[in-house]
């Protein structure tokens, strides 16, 4: 791609970010268009802030790939910007014995990734974590904790430094292809640009209808509900417990995460949201939720997994439910401990059939890149991601 050639990026979450930054550290002109008031508003500044290491993910996909490397890259790029970051390492463990293979299934996939694990049993489970309660499980030794919003700051800042532009309060309205190029209209004006990337996540979909693309995917909002357990309780977890995951999910399960600041918080459970922003409770947005209700794959999903759902539904309805799925981790965490905390809400492709599509998934065409499903851990990832659309643009030049 000739440095002369300039470039769109829609969405100025930390993937979108990543990639306006690597195409701008190549010389290429860059805009990014960003329909809230500043960066980082929604899945970046709303996630429980884990640098994932990459055990969980099948061999051979994109996100064993990007994950692993990008784990790496974002530890480095940390280092250099002085953005505080941690490794404490995390348990994964299994809360019945029945789950047992589920732990020896992530190790297999550990080794196959290159994560370095230790399968762990009730005495060295103590050792590191005196608190946790199961007698079988994995130590992922290189996950880690940071704020995504710090560093996709950071991004926009190197963007801005290197001649680049970031657009607020800048909705895309359409696009549509103007001889070689492409024409994104939006809030503020219209970009003629080389090259659109859709990085939108929560409108990704969307956006790639305004595109004239119709993905065989569809965006499905789940929400995540935390909970910050009280300061008192903190010193419960030195790192992060995690029960080893339901294989047929792509979510990770009711678990343990220590922040930065010393803080303890538990979650999240994953249930529909009532809109693809909508974290508080009561908040509906008509339009969003009718489209999923009217769209065929949700209701294959649901009739194929009532019982997760119902479980998953007990959980966000009562308090006590979700305590004693903590309990099944750690003991010490008592009912008065929880206090309802910020809600994020996951941006998840679904298919016509009803599956959750668990791997990234990026498609181009001429002139387009559409990132159309990136969730966790794709913050990990976001340097990897970014390199990997800048190459293969390249390369396709």
């Amino acid at each position: 791609m000739a440095k002369e050639k300039t470039v769109t990026v829609v969405g100025a979450g930390i993937v979108g970010l990543a990639i306006a930054r690597s195409f701008s550290k190549r010389g290429l002109a860059v805009t990014v268009l960003e329909k809230e008031t500043r960066v980082g508003l929604h899945q970046t500044g709303r996630n429980s802030g884990v640098i994932h290491a990459g055990p969980y993910y099948k061999p051979g996909s994109l996100k064993s790939q990007l994950c692993v490397s990008g784990s790496n890259a974002l530890k480095l790029y940390a280092r250099d910007r002085g953005i505080k970051f941690s490794v404490p390492g995390k348990l994964i463990v299994a809360t019945d014995s029945a789950h047992y293979p589920r732990v020896e299934e992530i190790h297999k996939r550990a080794l196959e990734n290159g994560v370095k694990t230790e399968v762990v049993r009730a005495g060295r489970i103590q050792e590191l974590e005196p608190s946790c309660v199961a007698e079988y499980g994995l130590h992922v030794k290189d996950t880690g904790a940071i704020s995504y919003l710090d560093v996709a700051q950071n991004f926009a800042d190197e963007i801005l430094e290197l001649g680049g532009s970031i657009k607020l309060n800048s909705e895309v309205s359409s696009i549509r292809n103007v001889g070689s190029k492409v024409a994104i209209s939006h809030g503020s004006g219209e970009e003629l640009s080389n090259l659109l990337v859709n990085a939108a996540g929560l409108e990704s979909d969307r956006i790639a209808n305004l595109a004239g693309i119709m993905p065989k995917i569809k965006i499905v909002p789940f929400k995540g509900q935390y909970f910050n357990i009280t300061p008192g309780k903190s010193n419960l977890v030195r790192g992060m417990v995690y029960p080893a995951p339901n294989p047929a999910m792509p979510f990770l399960g009711v678990h343990l995460t220590k922040s930065l600041d010393g803080s303890l918080h538990a979650g999240p459970n994953a249930i529909l949201a009532m809109g693809r922003e909508a974290y508080t409770r009561g908040d509906v947005n008509a339009r969003d939720l009718s489209e999923v209700l009217l769209f065929p794959g949700f209701w294959r999903f649901i009739s194929s997994h009532k019982e997760y759902a119902l479980k998953e539904g007990f959980r966000v309805a009562s308090k006590r439910v979700f305590l004693a799925e903590l309990s099944k981790l750690i003991e010490g965490i008592e009912l008065e401990d929880l206090t309802l905390a910020e809600s994020g809400i996951r941006a998840q492709a679904m298919t016509r059939q009803g599956q959750l599509v668990d791997d990234f998934v990026i498609e181009r065409l001429k002139n387009q890149i559409h990132i159309l499903n990136a969730p966790s851990p794709a913050a990990t990832a976001c340097l990897a991601i970014a390199d990997w659309i800048v190459n293969s643009s390249h390369s396709s030049d």
